[in-house]
């Protein structure tokens, strides 16, 4: 797992801290990072994605927090710290994530056992690198074909936006709640922003194309498409070829 990236997130320096060490003890093929509140996870994993993230379920916001981290492209597997005693007394966004929880008491030991695990679990982050990038490469090519210049406001946002739907078509079933945290994530901003921006460049873009470009994008729309259905549109295009023939 050389290269691998794990951030260890958590409001005590002294838990990090040991955290970090007994990881670097037992010579983990990983960059480990460390962070103390909520925005600097979250910022140290838009710039810098690890593939192996604890998270302290007392951080303010943690609710967000998990919702964007779900929803991350880089797709990192999380292990969340807890405070409380019994998994009954965790927050509900906690309780449903599926992860793995450490309550209190846990020895560190533990948790770096489990951490490892997930890092020896995980794939390499280099392996799906090409075919990311060959995503990226569609999606500007596929925009800049539909009219979208590269210094239209929001462009950087729709890029992302069409890579990750074209990568994971759920993302496009809940909006608010997870393309535009994942959105925000990646690009670094926040959803709220993320969102106004892709409505203003779905705004700027639909008449500026050409009129059979949008009969053949979206045969059935009379009027400006909202933000979701442009993008199912043109991921649906990016994923079955259209590309290849241009």
């Amino acid at each position: 797992m050389e290269g691998a990236g794990m951030l260890l997130a958590h409001r005590n320096p002294i838990v990090v801290a040991n955290l970090a060490d007994e990881m670097r003890r037992r010579r983990a093929a990983a960059r480990i990072r460390v962070a103390q509140d909520g925005e600097a996870l979250m910022c140290a994993q838009c710039f810098h994605p690890a593939r192996v993230v604890l998270v302290d379920a007392g951080f303010s916001q943690i609710d967000r927090i998990l919702q964007c981290l779900c929803s991350d492209p880089a797709h990192p597997r999380l292990y969340i710290c807890a405070d409380g005693n019994d998994e009954r007394a965790l927050p509900e966004a906690v309780r449903q994530s599926g992860w793995p929880v450490g309550l209190k008491g846990t020895p560190v030991g533990a948790t770096c056992d489990e951490l490892e695990r997930m890092l020896r679990a995980d794939t390499a982050p280099g392996a799906c690198e090409p075919i990311r990038a060959r995503r990226r490469e569609n999606a500007q090519r596929l925009l800049f074909l539909s009219g979208v210049m590269p210094v239209t406001k929001g462009s950087r946002y729709l890029r992302a936006a069409l890579v990750m739907a074209s990568e994971n078509p759920a993302l496009l079933c809940n909006l608010e709640g997870r393309l535009y945290p994942a959105v925000a994530l990646r690009c670094g901003g926040t959803p709220a922003g993320v969102e106004r921006c892709l409505r203003y460049a779905v705004q700027q873009i639909w008449p500026r194309m050409e009129p059979e470009e949008r009969l053949r994008l979206l045969p059935r729309c009379g009027n400006r498409p909202g933000v979701k259905l442009f993008l199912s549109a043109m991921a649906e295009r990016m994923n079955d070829g259209w590309l290849e023939d241009r």
